[in-house]
């Protein structure tokens, strides 16, 4: 079995002698399929997972082999910094997360400018290297599970070369509708389509499959030959979670919290710093419960573990900043000398 996605299951840093530390890799994708393949799972030598070497030092732990005896096949590719780039910033994360999470300011973008064909260029040929790489590592019928948006490309080029791999996509996003499948390029939402069409593709909700149907065949024709798209609520492991709850590190946290908040009700959220997640009005609502509640003072903290995420985007930016002033606002308002009534935390824990 191989399991393809843009980010992989452990990440990579250099030690101080030249030597590598492996770290199990953040993100949805590697906390569902991580237990499923690593640590007494699945993972056999003949399970591979191939990824992108996401820095300097998860390229250089690979070409050191660094990457075995990690419980799976571990493949990471070294892809051209500029391609990896486009591909991922200006494609991935610029036009298709905000397209199937409908986040566009459709006054002002998607603009399809040539900036936009270069790297959908790019977008292609990392598509068609994971596509090359797994054809290479692939046994006769294996079964090669590609994950997310990133690759959606993957399973058409896979078919083209590997006809008897039995290939399924995962989708770890909504898919759009109709309408909104229409802002892209014709050729570019064709291409997407097309590709996710052509084999069983999985999606966390009924809604969500539906979604990509109706825009498959608003795309490719109503007739077209489309493979139903199915959903399965592929979700964190709760062994894996209670493990690492019991784990002296998350204890040591736990008594840290308790020390700042004291006897107080606990309010919390943990998320990316992202515009589909809804951060400031969540604030605007605690804001609205300390106004209409006034029992509540003094007496709740909303603690907020929010991490950075994708900040080579001027959108997430302006998102965190909007954050930050939303944290501002209502700590202004409500603060008193022995209670500050959201506590955030930035860090990537």
């Amino acid at each position: 079995m191989i399991v393809v996605s843009h980010r992989g299951p452990y990440r990579f840093q250099r030690n101080d002698d030249g030597t590598f530390t492996a770290n199990r890799g953040a993100g949805g994708v590697v906390s569902a399929l991580g237990p499923l393949l690593l640590d007494g799972g699945a993972g056999q030598p003949d399970s591979t997972w191939i990824a992108a070497a996401m820095n300097e030092d998860d390229a250089d732990a690979a070409a050191a082999g660094a990457t075995a005896g990690l419980g799976v096949g571990l493949e990471l590719l070294d892809l051209d910094p500029r391609e990896h780039r486009l591909h991922y910033d200006v494609v991935s994360n610029g036009v298709l997360w905000f397209l199937h999470h409908d986040l566009f300011d459709r006054v002002h973008r998607p603009r399809f400018d040539r900036r936009f064909r270069d790297a959908w260029d790019a977008y292609v040929g990392v598509n068609e290297r994971f596509a090359g790489a797994t054809d290479a590592r692939a046994a006769e019928g294996d079964i090669v599970l590609v994950q997310d948006y990133q690759l959606s490309l993957v399973p058409a080029f896979l078919r083209r070369r590997r006809p008897d791999l039995r290939i399924v996509h995962f989708t770890h996003t909504p898919f759009c509708g109709p309408d909104t499948i229409r802002v892209l390029p014709d050729d570019v939402a064709a291409q997407l389509c097309d590709s996710l069409a052509g084999g069983p593709s999985g999606f966390h909700t009924e809604r969500w499959a539906a979604s990509f149907d109706a825009s498959a065949r608003a795309v490719l024709s109503p007739s077209a030959e489309i493979v139903a798209p199915f959903a399965a609520s592929l979700g964190p492991d709760p062994d894996t979670l209670a493990a690492i709850a019991d784990e002296p590190a998350a204890r040591a946290a736990a008594s840290a919290l308790a020390d700042r908040v004291g006897e107080r009700l606990v309010i919390l959220r943990t998320d990316r710093m992202e515009p589909s997640k809804n951060i400031p009005r969540g604030f605007a609502a605690f804001d609205r419960l300390l106004e209409a509640r006034s029992g509540l003072r003094g007496r709740v903290v909303f603690v907020a573990m929010l991490y950075p995420s994708r900040e080579t985007l001027p959108e997430y930016l302006a998102n965190a900043n909007e954050i930050l002033q939303a944290v501002a606002r209502v700590n202004e308002r409500w603060a008193t000398s022995d209670w500050t009534p959201i506590v955030l935390d930035t860090r990537d824990d």
